[in-house]
């Protein structure tokens, strides 16, 4: 009876050979549907058994009519990892490869499926199909879990229309065989099945008129009724599980309502993963473990803990470590948020909303946990929601999470969770044996508690401080108490007695206590030092703690941690100023390049800037409107509106004529024009056909002359748009309307400011139907209309637009996150429609803005990021919409916090912009990286090189074109550059490098030869050049070349290729070749650099090798060099201050620290996602801090020993490669798209932080009179 095999597989599903019981009535309706229909589309709930109904009951009743190749997926290459193929369509390279499944050594080449269509593949598979294809059948496509194509990429959509577009026209026409033997044509047909979860049916939608049929023939599964899981428990078992005890399994599965009751609800169906699970585990135990058969009294009823339970808490187990498992989160992160986010205080189960990007490790655990069938996921328009899979889990993950946490955590977080449930008893803190012993695990652990946690350690050290203070009091009291006592009872028998003895006695007796006395008071006052010193050492270790726990937080909220670090004193300890000055460059590097909080507000939906940039104007949910002076510094904000509970939706802005109109959601309008310390109030007046009921979006927009207005309505259910004159500002009046295009709610109006459309109304709706009509003419149909449908097929709102100062291009912002873009100055605009295929916002977009110069374009949205997009120059032919998409470039600023919902653009100050979100408004300058960043005067690039002095005063940069250097002598006066022009025939160059007093400068050509410049003087002098052969017209892309200075020395290295070396200079100040190495053809050397000590130098590059090569004397001689494969190619090289350590970056994103001693590897970390370019040890504290660039402009900081929990990216990636990183004294510079000066001083740095989390001014109400104009 032990060898007798389990029957239930667990979570897995059925394959093919196996047999599915109580699935016998679905397999028939499916298979005859299938052939009669020839396309049918299969749907369900998530884990309702889709793919064990096709595997094991479908596929072998098809193979007796039909010929089923196998089943696809659309993530079969994400599985085996199959090739590159960027360049090719993923969806119908995943086909391809499923379809080869099987074949063996006649499976096709990764370069032969290249070749392939769908049609062309099953042409050549029915041509050569011998044995596999009974003649006549035909071949029946099974697309299993087809909600695939949506949930890979969001953002694909070409890929996605073309694959169906193919496999559409494939279904539709059938296999072209060629002509038969009386010579007329032969088409096979195609049979197809889709199965996919049925929360993704709507994304079909766009793509339903490409299918034949349009996957009109469709057949839902439910999940097991009763019977069905009774015989699917019973029917395998083959008498080992009693009727009874399954119907009980059933019963108890199949129960609703909340943990422990008595008397659930029963449900009608059954989960058939957990019908599994529960079956596999009693199966073990029951049958194999005891060997006898599954009784009722197995299952227990009634809400008891039972086997049901252990199966189901086994089951949680399993699944949480997968989800947890080589990702950068938590177990018990999972439990807490499945806990305290999926069920209520009552422990009954909920939906939460998903919010993908918040947290990535989060997003892939949430992914593992649906797959795993744990929690299910209900797609609904652009939301997704969240909940566990049944209300039968609940109990279980209950007592598997507190088993969990009584095994797992210590007694300082159990108690934490204690005193925060019982509302923070005193009773409850820490006493002062288990205060010691939650130290040392802090001590230990570090990062381990979460903030309640720490919150409760802290106050269990107050209170013992406390507790030991007073203690030290009484102590004292007690002791002069006793004192008194002693000698007045000493004075008094000396009075009554005047016996000599006595006086003897009491002389005695009294100086033995005072010495007991002061012993006592010593042991008093050393107590009272120990225990100082205790709380000095649990401040400093809770700022330790405070600073790591900002730390984790800063890549989604960096105004937080700001707020807190800002509060911190870091003390005298070179370790923990080490480690506040990392926890500070970490905020403040991840923080956008804020310039200043202006205010706050509740959902700012509204932003203005005033016509000289003097003053912002913001409007919120709360309905107030405030007016914030932006020139006084913190001179407080002046409230114009507070209509509390009928909030703002849209603020507008005339320059010409200096108005401002503040709209709320009910149409209620204030009108407003400058002069004087705050804007006047003119008229207040109501939009007609605005209600809560109509769900109107109000949004308010003058002309560009100031004479009219534009609000949107809806009377009698059709969308209308009313024009007001602006004439008499007392009394604005509407004078005409606009209707009968619209279908849906009006979202946005906006009038385009130039070009062939110059003063015409652009209105778009909630179903991405734009038009522009001609004003203020009446019109029942816009002059030009456009349609989101027409470019990404499908219906999608328009939530956010802006029209470019010339006029030309109309950029429109979705619901679902995309761009689009239309060429107003085109024949037909309707036909230019394109959506930007590189970026999208992960939900929607709130509002968009373009700067002055039209050359870019700024977005924000529901996902917390601001996009910068920036439009190509047009040189010479204008560009077409298509040229623009392909070409624009974006770049991502997060570390926001919050939501955000609007934007303007400063009048005057290109890049300086305001943003509001859900709690803050606040400015920042675009022209910056980081609140700590500058950008060197005329540094504009990209930059090929840059190189300093030992003191960074001398700056030399090697421009992208390879033929411009620019020299910046930062004392200069306003440090601008000065070009250096080389005398001789053009050659252009590829890298260089300064010599450590600014004055020498070396420089390889493309071609690899060296040239070294006197640079001390205004004109370069040519101290020595290699003359080249033929001159190459370009240079390669990527560096294969390195120059450096010895520190302080006569020596300069140089590699090209496989070749490297060594140049000494005489007292003449020539230079000569002291030695050189060829190394092995395949060893190009990429990076170099010199040891601090000046007598060592490490190379590496193609081969992965970092060899150490001794220079004393002028000669190389290898000294020590790295085993290869810890990184395939090494891209950068730098060594630490004190020379003891190296860094070295990857071409596969890796950075690794060595020691130089023995080149031991120290650490690792791969936060990169693209090849590292440069590297560099910062010089404060020891070189305990490193930072790194890739090729996608990212840096990463770490702290060494280099690890993944010691590193975080800084910088937002501006697309450009990161070529350089020099760090000095309290200064970072790096070369990308330009010079950016990373001022890195502690002081400043604190400075930065305390101003950025400072609370935005008091708003001062004043109150303002209507007056006319």
């Amino acid at each position: 009876m032990t060898d007798h095999a389990n029957p239930y597989i667990g979570p897995l599903p059925f394959t093919e050979g196996k047999t599915l019981y109580g699935r016998e009535q679905e397999t028939q309706v499916l298979f005859d549907l299938l052939i009669s229909k020839r396309i049918v589309l299969l749907i369900s709930p998530s884990g309702a058994g889709k793919t064990s109904l096709i595997q094991a009951a479908l596929l072998p009743q098809l193979r007796e009519r039909l010929w089923p190749l196998p089943i696809i997926r659309l993530d079969s290459l994400s599985a085996t990892g199959a090739g590159d193929i960027e360049s090719l369509n993923p969806y119908l390279m995943a086909t391809l490869h499923s379809m080869e499944a099987g074949r063996g050594d006649e499976r096709m080449s990764e370069a032969e499926l290249a070749q392939q269509t769908l049609a062309s593949y099953l042409k050549m598979r029915m041509q050569n199909a011998d044995a596999e294809q009974p003649n006549g059948v035909f071949p029946v496509l099974v697309l299993d879990q087809f909600e695939e194509l949506f949930t890979l990429d969001r953002y694909d959509w070409e890929c996605k229309q073309a694959f169906i577009q193919q496999l559409g026209k494939l279904l539709s026409e059938g296999i072209d065989l060629g002509p038969g033997e009386e010579g007329t044509p032969q088409v096979q047909q195609v049979w197809a099945l889709f199965s996919m979860r049925e929360d993704y049916v709507a994304e079909l939608e766009p793509y339903l008129d490409l299918i034949p049929t349009a996957l009109t023939f469709r057949y839902r599964l439910e999940p097991l009724d009763r019977t069905q899981a009774t015989e699917a428990i019973v029917g395998p078992a083959a008498g080992w599980f009693e009727a009874a005890a399954a119907e009980r399994l059933v019963s108890d599965l199949s129960g609703t309502g909340q943990p422990g009751e008595r008397n659930t609800k029963q449900g009608r169906y059954v989960e058939p993963v957990q019908l599994q699970v529960v079956s596999l585990r009693l199966w073990d135990k029951v049958v194999i473990g005891e060997q006898r058969a599954i009784t009722s009294a197995d299952i227990h009823a009634d809400g008891q803990s039972n086997e049901v339970d252990t199966a189901l808490e086994e089951y949680y187990q399993v699944e949480l470590n997968r989800a947890s498992a080589g990702r950068e989160i938590r177990e018990r992160t999972l439990r807490d948020w499945i806990e305290t986010r999926l069920l209520t205080d009552s422990r009954v189960r909920t939906r939460v909303l998903r919010e993908i990007g918040v947290d990535p490790a989060l997003d892939e655990a949430v992914d593992s946990l649906i797959d795993g069938h744990l929690l299910r996921a209900d797609t609904s328009g652009e939301r997704t929601w969240l909940e566990l899979s049944h209300d039968r889990l609940v109990k279980p993950i209950l007592d598997n999470n507190q088993k969990w946490r009584e095994s797992h955590l210590q007694l300082v977080q159990k108690r934490a969770m204690q005193w925060i449930k019982e509302n923070r008893p005193e009773n409850l803190l820490l006493n002062p044996v288990e205060l010691l012993k939650a130290q040392e695990f802090v001590e230990e652990h570090p990062g381990e508690l979460n903030p309640i946690e720490c919150e409760f350690l802290q106050e269990s050290r107050d209170l013992q401080a406390e507790h030991l203070e007073q203690a030290r009091r009484n102590e004292q009291i007690r002791a002069d108490n006793r004192q008194l006592g002693k000698r007045l009872g000493v004075a008094a028998g000396l009075i009554g007695g005047l016996v000599f003895g006595l006086v003897f006695v009491a002389i005695a007796w009294i100086s033995a206590n005072v010495a007991k006395d002061s012993a006592e008071q010593a042991k008093i006052a050393a107590d009272e030092r120990s225990a100082e010193a205790l709380q000095a050492k649990y401040q400093a270790q809770e700022k330790l703690l405070q600073a790591r726990m900002m730390e984790a937080n800063v890549q989604t909220d960096s105004g937080r941690s700001l707020s807190s670090l800002s509060l911190l004193e870091p003390g005298t300890s070179e370790p923990m100023q080490a480690l506040y000055f990392r926890s500070l460059l970490k905020a403040l590097g991840s923080s956008p390049p804020l310039t200043r909080v202006v205010g706050q507000g509740h959902v700012v939906k509204g932003l203005q800037f005033s016509g000289d940039g003097g003053h912002l104007y913001s409007g919120d949910w709360n309905g107030q409107t405030f007016a914030w002076p932006l020139a006084g510094g913190d001179a407080p904000g002046v409230s114009l509106v507070n209509d509390e509970g009928q909030s703002i939706q849209s603020l507008a802005y005339n320059p010409l004529r200096k108005l401002l109109v503040a709209a709320n959601r009910i149409g209620e309008m204030v009108l407003w024009q400058e002069g004087g310390a705050a804007p006047a109030e003119l008229a207040r007046f109501t939009a007609p056909f605005v209600s809560v009921d109509r769900g109107v979006l109000m949004s308010a927009q003058f002309d560009a002359s100031g004479q009219w207005l534009v609000t949107p309505g809806n009377r009698h259910r059709q969308p209308i748009l009313s024009v007001w004159s602006l004439a008499d500002l007392a009394k604005p009046a509407v004078v005409t309307t606009l209707s009968g295009y619209h279908t849906t709610n009006i979202s946005r109006v906006m009038f385009v400011p130039a070009g062939k459309y110059a003063g015409y109304l652009v209105s778009a709706d909630t179903e991405g139907n734009l038009g522009l009509w001609n004003v203020p003419g009446k019109a029942t149909a816009p002059v030009v209309a456009l349609h989101t449908l027409e470019v990404i097929r499908k219906k999608v709102g328009v939530f956010a637009a802006a029209i470019d100062p010339s006029g030309r291009w109309l950029a429109a912002g979705t619901a679902d996150g995309s761009l689009l873009f239309w060429d107003l100055w085109a024949q037909k605009p309707a036909d230019t429609g394109v959506v930007v295929p590189s970026f999208m916002h992960h939900g929607r977009v709130t509002a968009m803005a373009f700067s002055s110069k039209g050359n870019k374009l700024y977005s924000v949205g529901g996902d917390k990021l601001l996009l910068e997009w920036t439009l190509p120059a047009q040189a010479g032919k204008p560009l077409d919409t298509q040229q623009l998409a392909s070409a624009i470039q974006v770049v991502r600023v997060d570390g926001w916090g919050e939501k955000l919902y609007s934007i303007a653009l400063h009048p005057q100050q290109e890049g300086i912009v305001a943003v509001g979100g859900g709690t803050q408004i606040r400015m920042l300058d675009l022209n910056r990286m980081t609140p700590l960043t500058s950008r060197m005067t005329g540094s504009e690039g990209p930059w090929r090189a840059m190189t300093t002095s030992f003191d960074q005063q001398v700056v030399v940069g090697l421009a992208a074109n390879t033929l411009s250097v620019r020299r910046w002598r930062r004392g200069d006066a306003h440090a601008h550059p000065q070009a250096l022009d080389f005398p001789g025939p053009e050659r252009r160059l590829t890298t260089l490098a300064l010599s450590a007093d600014g004055h020498t400068l070396a420089a390889l050509t493309c071609d690899g030869f060296l040239q070294v410049w006197d640079v001390a003087g205004d004109a370069p002098q040519r101290k020595l050049e290699r003359k080249a052969g033929k001159q190459e017209l370009q240079c390669r892309s990527e560096r294969d070349e390195s120059v450096a200075f010895q520190p302080g020395g006569q020596l300069l290295a140089s590699a090209f290729g496989n070749q490297l070396k060594l140049w000494v200079q005489d007292a003449s100040g020539s230079w000569s070749l002291a030695d050189e190495q060829a190394l092995a053809e395949q060893q190009r050397i990429k990076a170099l650099a010199f040891n601090p000590s000046g007598k060592q130098l490490a190379i590496a590059g193609d081969s992965g090798v970092i060899e150490l090569w001794s220079t004393d004397g002028g000669k190389l001689s290898k000294a020590n060099q790295v085993t290869a494969g810890a990184q395939a190619l090494i891209t950068a090289l730098a060594f630490s201050t004190n020379g003891e350590r190296l860094a070295s970056g990857g071409d596969d994103a890796s950075v690794i620290e060595w020691r130089v001693a023995d080149l031991q590897r120290l650490g690792s970390s791969q936060w990169h996602n693209r090849a590292v370019s440069s590297i560099a040890y910062l010089t404060q504290y020891d070189s305990s801090l490193l930072v790194s660039g890739d090729r996608e402009g990212q840096m990463v900081l770490c702290a060494t020993p280099v690890s993944e929990d010691q590193c975080a990216p800084v910088g937002s990636p501006r697309g450009t490669p990161i070529t350089a990183l020099v760090a000095a004294a309290d200064e970072l510079l790096v070369s990308s798209n330009a010079l950016w000066q990373w001022q890195l001083q502690l002081g400043l740095m604190r400075d930065t932080a305390l101003r950025l989390a400072r609370k935005p001014t008091v708003v001062i109400d004043v109150p303002t009179q209507a007056q006319a104009q």
